[in-house]
């Protein structure tokens, strides 16, 4: 695996971000990634198609719905090689992944088949060659960064093969005449509508294979982008990037022969004229071990106190089963034991008992059974009825009403936050050239008003659209005029166009006439 020629960039990825990468090399392959799985998939749906009768139409969608992860192997398989530079053909790759598959294929066919995260894991078959416990393991270490997603990847892609077979059936209906009868239902319950079973069976295996690129590579960059993770890829990269650069060579033979020299002349003339103390005091200090005091030393203690902290410790706790050793069964012998008596009672039904006492035993049982079958009805009832006045007081809007928000899109709407006369204030504060305070005074009182005495259930994400349609249901005699307030508020405030005086004073009317002279 050369990691210098891989065709993507090496970085720590979201599992969501991994299957955005896939998505993008299926649109850059997806040419050659349809043909890897179409043409083997076809091969087994045409002849099926053809040779079945017109009562078993549906087999061949079905048979090429089992077999998806064979067809899914080869475009995974030619995707890797193409990732690292190796540029295959369509026959190179069909014939080296069946050589790599082999009766590894079959466990996929039978209890992997409903596997959610087949897109994501079948890598580790095809790629790896690991199987049993070693592949039980591998799973566990790749499943945390990746399991979640890969699933909801899977539910993602049947939904989108659903969406092109219900599409095929309404493009269809659309280009038929009124004249022609068509019902995409009629191959369920009419044995003789072969129209409708042919364009399933057709629609499933084009949807199939069309998704079929996007759901393989979305899968194999979440197991790609998951090893990148878990081995250091980029890392490795990186350092064999550096020591790349760091042994080219930066001087020629002379120069480095001539600064050998000179460095051998300082070596021995340095320790030729040094003093026999320092030379004494140089040989203990190298004997002696780093103080605590060093720059080593602390680096160390960092390093080892770092280490020991929390973030490097985790504790899993893992419950498994496993079968019973008889000495494992004496220990386990005592509380776990059922009773004598039911192991009799068991034995004799199991014989099947006297004919009367099991005609007795089987009345008690049905009369056992209606009576807690009696039981939950009446719970149920008194439950109901128990719940009815509350549910009484919430339609009669008795329960307190949930709290309103104190801003709505920048708009401070407390109760200490409005002046006593709303109209006069905004009125001075448009002669006081601020048209835009103004006009958020009169719409600000009026959304606290709205939301105090109408009770208009305003919520923080609500927009200004959203507002005026809730004051229409809530408050329809307000209605009118808040709409025209929130057409003024939202062209100044958005578009910066002020309103005329006139119309300024005429909304300042209708304020006073529709709210009242008070605070909100």
């Amino acid at each position: 695996m050369q990691l210098d020629r891989i065709a993507i960039a090496l970085r720590p990825r979201s599992a969501w971000q991994a299957t955005d990468l896939g998505f993008a090399l299926a649109r850059r392959w997806w040419l050659s990634l349809w043909l890897a799985w179409s043409v083997p998939a076809a091969l087994v749906y045409v002849p099926l198609i053809v040779l079945l009768p017109g009562d078993y139409l549906w087999v061949p969608a079905i048979v090429a719905w089992w077999l998806k992860p064979v067809w899914d192997s080869v475009p995974i398989y030619l995707a890797s090689q193409r990732l690292f530079g190796e540029q295959l053909s369509l026959r190179q790759a069909w014939r080296q992944s069946a050589r790599l598959l082999g009766w590894s294929m079959l466990p996929w066919l039978l209890w992997r088949r409903f596997s959610p995260t087949r897109s994501a894991d079948l890598p580790l078959t095809l790629l790896e060659r690991l199987g049993g416990a070693a592949r039980r393991r591998r799973i566990a270490q790749l499943h945390p960064g990746m399991g979640r997603v890969a699933a909801w990847h899977t539910i993602a892609c049947v939904h989108f093969e659903w969406v092109l077979i219900i599409g095929a059936f309404g493009l269809v209906r659309l280009m038929l005449p009124d004249e022609i009868p068509f019902d995409a239902t009629a191959f369920m319950t009419d044995e003789d509508d072969r129209l409708s079973a042919y364009l399933y069976s057709l629609a499933s295996f084009l949807a199939m294979s069309l998704v079929a690129p996007a759901y393989t590579m979305g899968g194999f960059m979440l197991y790609v982008c998951r090893r990148v993770e878990l081995e250091g890829w980029d890392i490795e990269i990186r350092f064999r990037a550096l020591a790349a650069r760091l042994g080219r060579p930066t001087a020629g033979p002379g120069t480095v022969a001539g600064l050998l020299v000179a460095s051998v002349l300082g070596l021995v003339l340095a320790v030729g004229f040094a003093p026999q103390a320092a030379l004494a005091q140089s040989a203990s200090a190298a004997e002696q071990a780093p103080s605590a005091d060093s720059p080593r030393a602390i680096a160390q203690a960092r390093i080892s106190a770092v280490l020991d902290g929390e973030e490097f410790k985790r504790k899993v706790e893992r419950t498994t089963i496993k079968a019973r050793t008889p000495g494992d069964a004496d220990e386990a012998a005592g509380d776990d034991d059922a009773p004598d008596w039911l192991l009799r009672l068991l034995a004799w039904l199991a014989k099947g008992g006297d004919s009367g006492a099991g005609e007795g035993l089987a009345t008690l049982l049905r009369v056992v059974m209606w009576l807690l079958a009696a039981i939950v009805v009446v719970y149920v009832a008194t439950r109901l009825r128990l719940l009815r006045p509350l549910r009484e007081r919430m339609a009669a809007g008795e329960l307190a009403p949930a709290p309103r928000p104190d801003v709505l899109f920048g708009l401070t709407l407390r109760p200490d936050s409005l002046p006593q006369d709303v109209v006069a204030t905004a009125l001075a504060q448009w002669r006081a050239d601020c048209p835009r305070a103004a006009l958020a005074l009169l719409y600000r009182g009026a959304l606290a008003d709205l939301m105090r005495r109408h009770q208009v259930p305003f919520e923080s994400h609500h927009t200004e659209g959203e507002c005026a349609r809730l004051v229409d249901r809530f408050a329809p005699g307000c209605a009118t005029f808040f709409s025209e307030l929130t057409l003024v508020w939202q062209r100044l405030a958005y578009a910066h166009l002020v309103p005329g005086e006139a119309l300024f004073e005429r909304l300042c009317l209708q304020w006073q006439e529709t709210f009242g002279n008070h605070a909100a």
